[in-house]
């Protein structure tokens, strides 16, 4: 896999534990959400000018058609984290084997991927992929003029 490639990988990775971690709904249920639902508030509202009885008719069968094609569009998309998740690692090529190995171990006797054991790996990965570099601290260098040394000028 490419540098850029696996690089985003890991950012989108890292956004994912995030919005897991937040509590946030997986892609797959954000997707179901955004089709079923904006199709459905647009027709509630389109319908709302006509009479009570046809506005709800339209707008139940607006909402129907709508449901059934979100079910049909995220039939495919992961609907946990754990899934999610999983397909972006399916697709990551690691560079800390160990911790590589680590979280493969720990997800084969959980049977699932939990979001501290992805955190820890996620640390350990980003530590190894990009290294901190202890720059010097430039300021350490400017010494203040004090009363002394003005008094010399």
């Amino acid at each position: 896999m490419k540098k850029d490639l696996n690089a985003k990988v890991l950012r989108q990775i890292r956004s994912d534990i995030n919005q897991w971690n937040a509590g946030g709904f997986p892609p797959g249920k954000r997707l179901f959400y955004f089709i079923w639902g904006l199709p459905t508030v647009g027709g509630l509202f389109l319908v709302s000018a006509h009479p009570v009885s046809v506005s709800a008719l339209v707008a139940a069968l607006v909402s129907v058609v709508a449901l059934v094609f979100a079910r049909v569009v995220t039939a495919t998309t992961p609907k946990t984290w754990s899934e999610a998740l999983d397909k972006r690692l399916s697709v990551y090529q690691p560079q800390n084997l160990v911790a590589w190995n680590y979280l493969q171990k720990t997800a084969s006797k959980k049977g699932k991927l939990e979001v501290h054991d992805l955190e820890w790996w996620y640390e350990s990965e980003a530590i190894t992929v990009s290294p901190e570099v202890k720059k010097p601290l430039r300021f350490l260098n400017n010494q203040p003029e004090t009363n002394e040394t003005e008094s010399r000028k």
